[in-house]
């Protein structure tokens, strides 16, 4: 035979030591293209992250701005029902007055036969009442 018996084993070795060293090649080929699929997926997800961040913070500068708005809207509104609630009790006094002196124009004992029937009938409608001596003054028209 013309095959040594002694490098047999040796060139099986060799055979095999290159055949594993193929297949770790391949191997880490496949690992790598794994990895930076993996690492384009990872760089792909934190730019989404980022930009989620982003128009989330953007949104929280939004609500912020409007809670500040509204709390400066509901200032004014308090100030404005301030002044409202003094000018009515500056007012309610004055109209009370004004009121009396209407009513003195329909009481027969004060004012009442001083004037004619249509300033009475005029008196009745200034406090809300309807005319009873003298026709409606769309009737005059």
């Amino acid at each position: 035979m013309g095959i040594d018996s002694t490098k047999a084993p040796r060139t099986h070795a060799t055979w095999k030591k290159a055949y594993d060293a193929q297949e770790l090649a391949k191997f880490m080929v496949e690992l790598s293209v794994q990895l930076e699929v993996e690492l384009n997926v990872a760089t792909v997800n934190e730019a989404f992250a980022e930009n989620k961040a982003y128009i989330l913070e953007k949104e929280l500068k939004q609500a912020q701005d409007c809670i500040k708005r509204l709390e400066q809207l509901a200032e004014i509104r308090l100030a404005y029902l301030q002044l409202l609630e003094k000018n009515v009790d500056i007012l309610k006094p004055r109209i009370e007055q004004l009121e009396s002196f209407v009513n003195r124009f329909l009481d027969p004992e004060d004012l009442g036969y001083a004037v004619n029937k249509c300033l009475r009938d005029d008196a009745r409608e200034a406090l809300g009442r309807s005319r009873v001596e003298s026709p409606s003054k769309e009737n005059k028209l």
